[in-house]
């Protein structure tokens, strides 16, 4: 019994199933990183926190699935010169159910748990009509064994991200590399990974928008529908205050890849004065030698 055990415990796999990375800027949409980091001095830190629920985010038979989950994150953002910014998210899972016993998971961790804590830094290199930007972020193996939401060691995710905004439309794409531990999640392997998210937001005003987004990653270990997980979600962004925003979103999985829940509902709420609070006009008070001419007219 005791080997069988120890057997169990070698094969439980250490891997984040949860596809969705809030991004880290208000710039960008849910899931989907801008392409214009701060420049304003003023304000020069944002905060966010959500809440995530997702149904069925694992499915590999009755005894390897996941049937809901309920987590969230708490996020800081900081501005450190003009275009360069560094943030940091800590990931918790309130609550899981579900049944990962064919997955050599013996002791779940399906109660409270830390994930992984991601730390990254972004950079703009062009603005314009088509906005750049570079990110690089790494997710430290702090989640609990068991969880899924957990790495052996730490992850390096490399992106780069281009905007466009057109009128009330902002077109935003990210192309990326993630750079994990290989890991097998019962017969699905995963590992390094390319990953696509695309989104466009219609503004319907400078504090109000409405936004859909696409996110796909692929593991080059083994291309299977499994390991190719694909959702799509819809939200929109309000500004209550000045200061304060609220997110809510919604989407549903695209396939039947792993980390991409059935149905997946979002609700945040950022603190970001550059956001919401209307943007500074600066006006210049007329001279003396001004004043004299329009008092001689």
């Amino acid at each position: 019994m005791g080997l069988l055990l120890a057997l169990l415990l070698a094969a439980a796999p250490e891997a984040n199933l949860s596809l969705l990375r809030p991004a880290s800027g208000s710039d960008g949409l849910l899931g989907v990183e801008g392409g214009r980091p701060p420049q304003s001095p003023d304000d020069p830190l944002e905060l966010q926190l959500g809440f995530d629920a997702g149904y069925k985010p694992v499915r590999l038979g009755p005894a390897g699935r996941i049937e809901s989950r309920l987590g969230g994150w708490a996020q800081l953002a900081a501005r450190l010169s003009e275009g360069l910014s560094i943030f940091a998210q800590l990931p918790v899972t309130l609550r899981q159910a579900g049944d990962v016993s064919a997955l050599g998971i013996p002791q779940p961790a399906f109660g409270f748990t830390v994930g992984d804590v991601r730390v990254g830094a972004r950079h703009g290199f062009l603005r314009g009509p088509l906005d750049l930007s570079a990110q690089l972020s790494l997710e430290l193996a702090t989640g609990a064994a068991g969880s899924l939401t957990d790495e052996p060691r730490i992850a390096v995710e490399a992106l780069v991200s281009a905007s466009r905004r057109r009128g009330p439309w902002e077109l935003i794409g990210n192309a990326l590399v993630d750079f994990r531990a290989p890991s097998d999640v019962g017969p699905v392997k995963l590992g390094t990974s390319l990953g696509l998210r695309g989104g466009a937001a219609y503004w319907f005003s400078p504090r109000a928008r409405a936004y859909g987004e696409i996110d796909v990653s692929s593991s080059f270990r083994a291309l299977a529908q499994e390991s190719i997980p694909a959702e799509w979600r819809a939200g929109g962004t309000v500004c209550a205050t000045p200061v304060l925003a609220v997110d809510l979103a919604g989407g549903t999985r695209l396939d039947n890849g792993l980390g991409a829940p059935s149905l997946r509902g979002v609700v945040a709420v950022r603190y970001s004065p550059q956001l919401c609070r209307p943007p500074k006009v600066e006006t210049q008070e007329p001279g003396l030698a001004e004043l004299m001419a329009r008092i001689a007219e």
